[in-house]
């Protein structure tokens, strides 16, 4: 049960903000799917030349989501059926979800510098028009050598990242002790058959 409660909250903790980026052009999260959610300036609408989009897959977020599905089906079958088979399922299931979001993980860590690129500005002309118009604005500041200190930050993971992946990784530790200290249902067989034969006496005892 402990399993299955720990992977329930890691597949709410999917959907979460796993990634988060700010850059002059504005601010940006991912999760762990691949979904961005960015707001931007537009500083560089009329760049030949714009910063690239970041690409962020989900595969490994699906494909620990499917783990995760397997473990809450084979623990409540296993509720009722109780039998060695689904324990070692829900035991496996639980221990490839937690790989399978460390993975995820990994990867969405490094796709931080790509995520920061996409906020950037501009060196072609249209991104200085750009700048320009945002400084005008009040939204920017422009890139002036010397004019004002700008704080700089690379992209980080968020909390929700690190509580997933510790909730994953004690689901795994549970499911694993469980099924180490499970008792045994098994029944019993002796290697061999004991026979007790009975042999009845004939006739009656000679007299002295």
């Amino acid at each position: 049960m402990y399993a299955a409660a720990g992977n329930t909250a890691t597949f709410f903790l999917l959907f979460q903000p796993w990634l988060t980026a700010s850059g002059p052009d504005g601010k940006a999260r991912a999760n762990a799917f691949g979904r961005i959610d960015a707001t931007t300036s537009y500083l560089t609408l009329w760049s030949q030349s714009p910063p690239p989009t970041a690409r962020i897959t989900g595969t490994w977020a699906i494909f620990a989501s499917a783990a995760i599905i397997i473990t809450l089906c084979a623990v409540v079958v296993n509720i009722r059926l109780r039998t060695e088979a689904l324990s070692r399922l829900t035991t496996i299931s639980t221990v490839t979800t937690a790989v399978f979001v460390l993975l995820a993980l990994v990867y969405i860590d490094s796709k931080g510098p790509e995520l920061k690129a996409t906020l950037g500005r501009s060196r072609d002309l249209g991104g200085h028009i750009g700048s320009i118009m945002g400084w005008a604005i009040g939204n920017s500041s422009p890139p002036i050598p010397g004019l004002r200190q700008t704080a700089y930050s690379s992209a980080t993971l968020t909390p929700w990242a690190i509580v997933a992946s510790m909730t994953s990784l004690g689901s795994a530790v549970a499911a694993v002790t469980q099924w180490i200290r499970r008792p045994t249902t098994d029944p019993i067989y002796l290697p061999w058959r004991i026979s007790i034969s009975r042999t009845a006496c004939r006739g009656k005892p000679e007299a002295d």
